[in-house]
């Protein structure tokens, strides 16, 4: 109880001293995190009950993300969100990839670092485009489109990365996961538009409004952790459950009801456990390689992700937001990370270092964001 504590009312002080200084809440949540776990005063360690709320919190931004999005733009921007997530993609493994052989390190641990950097968090992304309310815009709708290919791409290169060199339980099994991931996407997708807008419709006749918000609630929830258990991507089922409540009568009240409660609490949690993770110990002279590692994470999304946007159609500012958008490393990478580590491709001191540069990118994104969506004055 008093980790939560200290967790919202030191994300309470740093967001609002960011507010303050016309910075994004979610600098000054992070910020928090930094301040009160091992990397600063080390008053809070993470536990499975904060990392618990922080990954409800993480699902229930990116459903809020869905339900403010616009369905039409998305289809209509389809083409240039998935050439972002490509180029996004793929640049950081070429890039990753062949530094490491330059390096002279094996093959497996050199592809391990591209994945790891090609992986996209864009639950920070979402929030700073919401609070601009610029998820409907040309480049937000493009990120968010990105964001869904992105992690798709992610959970595949990470099956095919563990498959190929025959780590835990995926070797073999690659194409059958693949087969279950699509066919779960394709049954929630039907369940977002069909079926969940009816259920709701028949709750809100029958009982109570406060249980048919509730109903969503453990909706989403559930099926955001079958799509972790299937291999696929909570945030993903997350975000396509959002958008598909996005197009009912029920959008407008969903967020009334909803937002509250991410904002609020579990948000804030999930902001602050980022900075809670890290920890700046061992890292004696790393600094300069830190440097670099930050460098070509931010260069490789710019350049992959931003560049193929503005190939397709949207303008020089539009990509650079669309490239900035999607450097944000966060949770994604970490997973990835402690996968490493769990199968010993990197040892604790380079875990230390990659949670840094991970750390680095996700503060670099609102900082950069902030400054291509501040109304101008």
């Amino acid at each position: 109880m008093m980790s939560l504590i200290l967790i919202l009312g030191a994300g309470l002080i740093f967001a609002g001293l960011a507010e303050l200084i016309k910075m994004p809440a979610v600098v000054g949540l992070i910020v928090a995190g930094l301040v009160l776990g091992p990397a600063g005063l080390d008053w809070v360690q993470v536990n499975s009950a904060i990392n618990g709320l922080a990954q409800l919190g993480v699902i229930l931004i990116m459903f809020l993300a869905g339900l403010e999005s616009d369905l039409e733009l998305l289809k209509r921007y389809a083409k240039p969100a998935v050439w972002a997530a490509l180029g996004g993609m793929l640049l950081p493994i070429a890039v990753f990839a062949s530094l490491g052989l330059s390096l002279g390190w094996s093959a497996e641990i050199a592809l391990f670092w591209g994945v790891l950097f090609s992986a996209t968090s864009v639950a920070i992304s979402a929030q700073v485009l919401a609070q601009y309310q610029q998820l409907d815009s040309r480049p937000g709708v493009v990120i968010m489109g990105a964001a869904v290919v992105d992690d798709l791409l992610a959970v595949l290169a990470w099956g095919v990365f563990a498959s190929s060199f025959g780590l835990g339980n995926a070797s073999g099994n690659l194409a059958i996961s693949l087969v279950v991931q699509l066919v779960f996407l394709v049954v929630l997708v039907m369940v977002a538009w069909l079926i969940l807008p009816r259920l709701v419709a028949f709750i809100r006749k029958y009982w109570s409004l406060n249980l048919a918000y509730l109903f969503i609630l453990v909706s989403v929830f559930g099926l955001a952790e079958l799509a972790e258990h299937l291999g696929s991507s909570a945030v993903i089922a997350a975000f396509l459950l959002g958008l598909g409540l996005s197009s009912s009568k029920f959008e407008g009240e969903s967020i009334q009801k909803i937002a509250p409660v991410s904002d609020l609490f579990f948000a804030p949690v999930f902001f602050v456990s980022i900075g809670l993770k890290m920890s700046l110990a061992g890292l004696g002279h790393s600094w300069a390689w830190i440097g670099l590692l930050t460098v070509l994470a931010i260069a490789t999304k710019l350049i992959g992700a931003g560049g193929l946007a503005y190939w397709h159609g949207l303008n020089q500012r539009e990509s650079l937001t669309v490239g900035i958008g999607m450097v944000s490393r966060g949770e994604m990478a970490l997973i990835i990370a402690d996968l490493g580590l769990g199968f010993n491709l990197i040892n604790g001191t380079t875990y230390t270092i990659l949670a840094v540069v991970i750390l680095l990118t996700t503060v670099f994104t609102p900082l950069a964001l902030r400054t291509l969506l501040a109304p101008r004055r």
